[in-house]
């Protein structure tokens, strides 16, 4: 909660619109995820009574990387009903700290709710990110009855060589065509 918040707003015949810096909205946030949606509450005093606003926002755009922190990020995070006849392949690429202990024999992509998972097909270590390969067509089929317009959160599983685990969350939107 952001507490006597300096608030620019303004007011128009039919509207109430307030501003707040993105830095002090995203803070509010348990852990924010790229491509998903929060609903918001602003609660204030005007004039002799007070308001209060609900809003969802959706978190848009690539969170920060810390160089310091193993990261991942899914390529593309739009995937296709199409993808069921797909050849085509869902990058993983991983940075950052440790990202060279990663065993990529062990990495899994997990649907919701953990009821499917499927292992990688390739990957590609360089000197500074590993990037794991799947199957568009294996990526799709762990989401249980993909509907376009739904988002999922899916996990990114795998060893450190043994000695730690790793597990990403991730969101993907689904597109294409409704069946």
């Amino acid at each position: 909660m952001i507490e006597n918040a300096k608030l620019v707003f303004d007011v128009g015949g039919t509207y109430f619109k307030a501003k707040f810096s993105q830095q002090d909205a995203i803070g509010l946030i348990d852990g924010p995820l790229t491509e998903m949606e929060y609903e918001i509450t602003i609660k204030g005093i005007y004039g002799e009574g007070s308001f209060e606003l609900m809003d969802t926002i959706e978190i848009v755009g690539k969170m920060p990387r810390d160089g310091e922190d193993l990261s991942i990020q899914v390529n593309p995070t739009k995937w296709n009903t199409n993808w069921e006849k797909s050849s085509g392949t869902v990058m993983v690429k991983f940075w950052g700290g440790d990202y060279d202990q990663i065993d990529p024999d062990t990495v899994k992509m997990v649907g919701p709710g953990a009821v499917y998972e499927i292992n990688s097909d390739s990957w590609n270590l360089t000197d500074d990110h590993l990037i794991v390969k799947f199957s568009k067509k294996e990526a799709l089929g762990i989401i249980p009855d993909p509907t376009p317009g739904d988002k999922h959160i899916i996990r990114i599983t795998g060893d450190l060589n043994g000695s730690s685990s790793f597990d990403f969350e991730y969101v993907v939107d689904i597109v294409g065509s409704k069946k």
